[in-house]
């Protein structure tokens, strides 16, 4: 989740992400992307996502977690080349579908309403919040791979917030006791 969160890149990238194309840099580690993808296309920009060391806030940290994970599913690798395995034998790479489902298992755990938000859900909740935190659009189309001119962003992403409706997705069915005394 703290992948698909911090990145906003598609599954379908973080299915093609190979660890021979993963470079851990001073201050940040980056990931190159060769292979053919839904936005691949002439003129169009490969994502590249480069991922900062929060030295300060361990716990949020991409590049240590990332690190921590190559390192801790070496010994199951074998010739496996991409990044994401599968949790049970015999492993192999994680499917987009795959993916999906685990994003999909863990909004549910954070009590998230799978019925209306999915594993494909993560890139939109993530530049939402970006552009509503004051990051500028063109600092957003860089890092999910958009073109200069493109309007994908504001055409499909850039929707107003409900706030009745956020709060009641993600608080259904969720054993919150403070909402429930604020209530009595």
């Amino acid at each position: 989740m703290l992948f698909a969160l911090g990145t906003a890149q598609r599954l379908q990238t973080f299915s093609k992400i190979k660890i021979d194309n993963i470079y851990q840099r001073t201050d940040f580690i980056e990931i190159l992307i060769p292979d053919i993808l839904k936005t691949s296309g002439p003129g169009r920009i490969q994502p590249r996502p480069r991922l900062p060391f929060f030295r300060e806030t361990p716990e949020l940290c991409l590049s240590s977690t990332l690190i921590e994970y190559l390192s801790r599913s070496q010994n199951i690798r074998n010739n496996i080349r991409e990044l994401f395995l599968t949790i049970k034998k015999p492993y192999h790479p994680a499917s987009t579908q795959t993916l999906s489902r685990w994003l999909k298992k863990i909004l549910g755990l954070a009590g998230i309403n799978t019925g209306t938000f999915s594993g494909y859900s993560t890139r939109h909740a993530a530049v939402s919040a970006a552009y509503r935190s004051g990051t500028n659009i063109e600092t957003i189309r860089a890092t999910v791979g958009w073109s200069e001119r493109s309007n994908v962003f504001f055409k499909f992403y850039n929707r107003p917030l409900d706030s009745s409706f956020f709060i009641n997705s993600v608080l259904a069915g969720t054993e919150n006791k403070q909402l429930r005394s604020c209530r009595d």
